[in-house]
């Protein structure tokens, strides 16, 4: 499928990515109005920095919304440790159907 990233922050079906905060923490976002349905991969790339031989490492937390503003909301936590510099990890897969309106 299709990776939507900070240089490539557009996709095909309409979905956006926000802007990509290399100082601080974030929040980076994706969203798109109406999915393919389907399952999406949530992927993260780690680059370290000096703070990391201190602590060891960070932690990346995403917090995923499907059918949004709807009756049907749903809210799904993920989080996941980070130790390795300039590694790409899944944090985790949504499964969403197709939306009809």
């Amino acid at each position: 499928g299709e990776e939507c990233y900070y240089s490539h922050n557009r996709t095909t079906i309409g979905g956006r990515m926000s802007d990509d905060f290399t100082q601080g923490y974030g929040p980076e976002e994706y969203f798109v109005r109406r999915n393919m349905g389907g399952k999406y991969r949530i992927r993260t790339n780690y680059y370290g920095s000096r703070e990391q031989k201190i602590t060891g490492g960070t932690t990346v937390q995403a917090t995923v919304f499907t059918d949004w503003g709807r009756p049907t909301e749903k809210r799904q936590s993920l989080s996941l440790r980070l130790t390795k510099n300039k590694e790409t990890v899944t944090i985790g897969e949504v499964t969403v159907a197709t939306q009809t309106k």
